[in-house]
């Protein structure tokens, strides 16, 4: 029942209503992790690759040490289980700080075990990640195989565990010796009581290391190209720590996979040897490099589009104008009506979305009709939300999507057509899904809370809209535009995160004097262009 409990609290992945971020959270304290686990003599892994990955994430760590082990980059000497009264007391102690996460790595022994699934039973409020480790990387056992035997009795406890290829197969008794495979090991998994799986898939020969994350009937891929280097130890460890980290700070737990995905990413990027001996990953900090490439492994999530889809700055914006006014999307009103257009093109706006709902099909086709036209008299990009269909039918310049519609829209279509995409994103999962469809652009919000629609997402801030704007900026083709809560008081400085466009709705629709407020907006906006960098 307690288990149950547990589950019902995380967000279904297909129709998530949780609060989700976008960076983290600025805040006078840090959330807590507590971290169930060995002690490396070698600082390698364990708890000591556990404390670094989560100062990097800004999050607290709290610990239960499991056993004391000896251990270096050749074997491991001895390992010492703690016992079961010595990690209740320690336990207890960390409970006082209230971790909003617990991260469980080395298990040392059956009573550990035990204890483990009875103090996890009265604490279902807290999401649980484990990393089920048994053998060190320098091959030596760490655990008795009792508890491999036994696992089974903890995994109703956990929300999410992150095994290797070699553990998967171990745990679940499937032989892995391909995709399929991997995913009948998950699904062992779940009928197991683990809502989410996370299987590490570095022990592949590819160059490409893919892993493979299965919730209920969904799972779906997160690729990395294989980085040249043999200072890999402590990756299970710092995955599973940055997951928890992630959760602590608020993330769901979907976007804490890809951050830890990242996370993991990066620290191999800096890795680096100890004395000339084989050393650990590093730990830098929250991530915003090394995206990984999404793969859809069930579901309906679309593929990634041939041809892609067209830039929509540039030279080969599609646009007649000079070079220099192709650099940015610039302000990007979204309105509903025709008219909308016939007022604001006038005053130099050269993006434009033109969301019109509920109107009869005839009238609708007869708004989009004329709105393409008078757009292109202008020379503005005018990009149509959600009625894709019509937009193809009448050669629009571009379309904007919400994550919602990528599903049943038709991409390849789309791109085909030459028609050029933009699509919502709020947080780390729909951006990856984002980057596989390579758009036109990628619109980030909400920057700050609005009142046109419900926004399930925490808004991200400036200091959020800055995180994805240097994340993608090293693609000059795939600009960000802002999107949530802008008006004449902020714009100001949401221009100065280098965003490429800044859409909003209601400081020009909602204004007393909609054209002077819109030429005021280009004023502001053309004002900091010419401040110091």
């Amino acid at each position: 029942m307690q288990a149950e409990k547990r589950h019902r609290q995380h967000s279904d992945l297909k129709n998530r209503k949780a609060l989700s971020h976008a960076a983290p959270p600025q805040s006078a304290s840090r959330p807590v992790v507590l971290c169930i686990g060995g002690s490396d003599s070698s600082g390698l892994a364990g708890l000591q690759m556990d404390a670094r990955f989560c100062q990097a994430m800004n999050v607290h760590q709290s610990c239960v040490v499991t056993a004391i082990t000896a251990q270096n980059t050749q074997s491991v000497l001895s390992s010492t289980p703690t016992s079961r009264q010595d990690c209740q007391a320690q336990f207890d102690a960390a409970m006082a700080l209230k971790p909003q996460a617990i991260k469980i790595g080395l298990i040392a022994s059956p009573e550990q075990l035990q204890w483990l699934c009875e103090v996890l039973a009265v604490t279902a409020d807290i999401p649980v990640i484990y990393d089920p480790v048994t053998v060190a990387s320098s091959g030596g056992a760490l655990a008795s195989q009792t508890v491999a035997d036994n696992i089974v009795s903890l995994l109703p406890h956990c929300d999410l565990i992150t095994p290797n290829l070699p553990e998967a197969a171990c745990l679940s008794g499937v032989r892995i010796n391909n995709n399929d495979d991997i995913q009948a090991s998950a699904q062992w998994f779940h009928r197991h009581g683990v809502d989410w799986v996370y299987v590490k898939g570095g022990h592949s020969e590819s160059n490409t290391v893919r892993d493979t994350v299965s919730h209920e009937h969904h799972t779906f891929g997160l690729a990395q190209a294989r980085q040249n280097t043999q200072h890999l130890r402590g990756t299970g460890c710092a995955l599973a720590t940055s997951v928890a980290s992630a959760v602590a700070l608020g993330f769901d737990m979907v976007d804490a996979l890809v951050i830890a995905n990242m996370a993991v990413a990066e620290g191999i990027r800096h890795a680096q040897a100890v004395n000339e001996e084989t050393g650990p990953i590093s730990a830098v900090g929250f991530p915003k490099h090394h995206w990984p490439h999404y793969i859809e492994l069930s579901g309906s999530a679309p593929p990634k589009t041939q041809p892609p889809f067209l830039a929509c700055i540039g030279p080969h914006a599609g646009i007649e104008r000079a070079a220099s006014e192709t650099e940015a999307l610039g302000l990007y009103p979204v309105v509903d009506s025709y008219q909308w257009l016939e007022r604001l093109l006038p005053l130099g706006i050269h993006t434009i979305q033109l969301r019109i709902k509920g109107l009869p099909e005839n009238k609708l086709k007869q708004e989009i009709e004329k709105s393409i036209a008078l757009a292109r008299q202008y020379a503005c990009r005018l990009f149509i939300n959600d009625h894709w269909k019509l937009a193809i039918e009448l050669g629009a310049y571009g379309i904007h999507l919400g994550q919602e519609d990528l599903d049943n829209a038709d991409l390849n279509a789309i791109s085909q057509a030459g028609i050029r995409l933009g699509i919502s994103n709020h947080n780390h999962f729909e951006l990856v899904r984002c980057l596989a469809i390579d758009p036109s652009y990628i619109a980030c919000g909400p920057v700050f809370s609005t009142q046109s629609k419900e926004m399930p997402w925490v808004p991200h801030g400036l200091e959020g809209l800055q995180y994805w704007c240097d994340s993608l900026a090293h693609s000059q083709d795939r600009p960000v535009v802002a999107i949530g809560g802008i008006n004449h008081d902020n714009i100001s400085d949401v221009a100065r995160c280098t965003c490429s466009g800044i859409a909003l709705i209601s400081a020009i629709t909602a204004a007393d004097k909609p054209e002077a407020a819109a030429q005021e907006l280009l004023q502001l906006i053309a004002k900091v262009k010419t401040e110091p960098a």
